[in-house]
């Protein structure tokens, strides 16, 4: 009997030790840990198409757990702060990572418009208004200015803010060459119903696709055939002298033909190729990354042979994204998110009301600002022209206020701001507007508790129809 119990407890150690043995060989660990209070760290195992099965959950600072080997996402959040992170565990090698609160930038209002195509560097902004289609600018002494209400642009695509090309309400192309609007000679008929996509690069290479058919040319030297895809509407992303063409983008026509990415010179020379599918691209400053975005709740990112680098899973739509860097800014409803590639850690950089849309991120030439517009859903704010500082540029407290006190109409002088190159406000009268106008910031002003003398003006004659409007 005896024997029996020392052979049962010999059996019973042995399958323990091969039990933890085979764990400690197939098992990795994870601690998570934070620095926000009253929040949450959740844990998911992604699997095909990053699809998020729920594996861990904590209301507390820290999350630990033993996993099997895999990709998984870590959230991070409470009601100020909100961070993921993907992690790839291995067995035998304990992870360790901390994902603490860090101070978000406000978005700082800029100017009171629709506005869209937007380019700006440190001395100007340039913009098409939506609802009119002109091309507007603001200057570097805080100057709204026309530079052509003869065309009404659809969009302007900009390699910087020298130098664009537009198409207008006609399908007529043309080229903006600091502020000078002339005709682009295009090889293929402008009157047909084809898709066009443009791609500009910042040294003025053109790359055009209408229809099936690429182009690479410029301005002035004409244009080159560079491939015609299976797909009836490409769309390009260019960097340089180079251009992704998005080929076959959940192709509607055809299903049977496969997407496919193809990086091509302007000669039509194929420098990388790769059976993926994408709607949209946009390349990093240096070349190394391509960020995709396709149907899926989801970003891709190859770098520049194409070769995978990263995914990140998406919560919502991506409405754009531009880089900065080896960190990739893209807007999702009324966030703003950074995810940094070499950590791949994605903050919610910042965020404005519920209900409203941020888009048409757009990256400074001087690399100071994200430039983005704000849209309401509901219809109850204007739209705006904001932006996101990214070298920690501070503006007074009663800048932010701004949009919620102007534009104004309730007094004679109709007011309003720009905030480009410092706080402005602008007023306009038809009668006397440097007498009428100074009252009305008075009166406008005065529930904010703002000391208006430590304000810009600037105060212009009003016509009549902009004072009935």
């Amino acid at each position: 009997m005896r024997k029996v119990i020392i052979y049962y407890i010999l059996g019973t150690t042995a399958i323990i030790v091969l039990w933890l043995g085979i764990r400690y060989l197939t098992i990795g660990h994870l601690t998570i840990t934070t620095n926000i209070a009253n929040g949450s760290i959740a844990l998911f195992k992604l699997g095909d198409e990053n699809h998020e099965e729920p594996v861990g959950e904590s209301v507390t600072k820290t999350l630990s757990k033993d996993l099997r080997p895999g990709k998984y996402l870590v959230k991070v959040s409470n009601k100020s702060f909100s961070a993921h992170k993907i992690v790839y565990v291995k067995a035998r090698r304990p992870l360790r990572y901390a994902l603490n609160s860090k101070t978000t930038s406000d978005l700082e209002p800029v100017y009171p418009s629709a506005a869209e195509s937007i380019v700006a560097s440190n001395s100007v902004l340039l913009y098409v208004e939506r609802h009119s289609k002109a091309l507007y600018k603001i200057d570097d002494q805080n100057n709204v200015l026309a530079v052509d209400e003869t065309h009404r642009f659809n969009t302007i695509n900009w390699g910087d803010e020298s130098y664009g090309v537009g198409r207008d309400d006609k399908g007529q192309f043309y080229s903006v060459n600091n502020g000078s609007v002339v005709p682009l000679n295009v090889p293929f008929a402008t009157t047909d119903l084809k898709a066009v996509f443009i791609a500009v690069s910042s040294n003025k290479q053109l790359f055009i696709a209408h229809g099936s058919d690429v182009y690479s040319g410029t301005g002035s030297g004409g244009f080159k055939k560079l491939t015609t895809t299976k797909s009836p509407s490409p769309s390009l992303a260019s960097l340089g002298n180079k251009v992704a063409v998005l080929d076959g983008p959940g192709d509607i026509y055809n299903r049977n033909v496969p997407p496919l990415i193809t990086v091509l010179d302007k000669s039509g020379r194929v420098l990388a190729k790769k059976a993926v599918e994408a709607q949209s691209a946009a390349w990093s400053q240096d070349g190394k990354y391509l960020a995709l975005t396709g149907e899926g709740a989801e970003i891709e990112i190859v770098n520049g042979s194409l070769g995978d680098v990263s995914s990140l899973p998406v919560i919502g739509t991506v409405g754009s994204f531009v880089w900065s860097g080896s960190s990739l800014y893209y807007t999702v409803g009324e966030g703003l998110w950074s995810y940094d590639v070499l950590s791949e850690t994605s903050l919610l950089a910042a965020s404005t009301t519920p209900g409203s849309k941020l888009s048409d991120a757009v990256l400074s030439t001087d690399k100071s600002y994200i430039y983005l517009t704000l849209n309401s859903d509901s219809g109850s704010e204007k739209s705006q022209i904001y932006r996101l500082p990214l070298r920690g540029q501070k503006v007074p407290n009663y800048v932010y206020e701004l949009p919620v006190i102007l534009p104004d109409s309730s007094t004679p002088c109709l007011l309003s701001y720009v905030n480009f190159t410092h706080p402005t406000i602008i007023g306009a009268n038809y009668l006397n507007p440097n007498q009428i106008c100074p009252d009305a910031v008075k009166t406008v002003f005065e529930p904010y508790d703002i000391d208006t003398s430590l304000l810009h003006y600037h105060f212009s004659q009003a016509s009549r129809v902009e004072e009935d409007y």
